[in-house]
């Protein structure tokens, strides 16, 4: 496979990673994970504190998509 091959199968694979159900599901463990870390129940957060986590969350995709878009 040629170099250009490689990239935009790993391109569409990092893609594909951003928006399966399961990953989104991991990642959401990962951000409990860290939000325990910084002392911060995330079974008990408020309003504000939960659209934060989906902000956390979002910009993590926007961030997987951005390094795709990098060539």
């Amino acid at each position: 496979m040629e170099t250009t091959q490689v990239r935009d199968l790993a391109r569409k694979t990092l893609l594909n990673l951003a928006d399966d159900d399961y990953f989104i599901e991991y990642l959401q463990g990962v951000l409990d994970e860290t939000l325990e870390e910084a002392g911060v129940e995330p079974d008990h957060l408020d309003d504000e504190g939960m659209e934060d986590y989906v902000e956390i969350l979002n910009e993590v995709q926007t961030l997987i998509y951005q390094a795709v878009q990098t060539k």
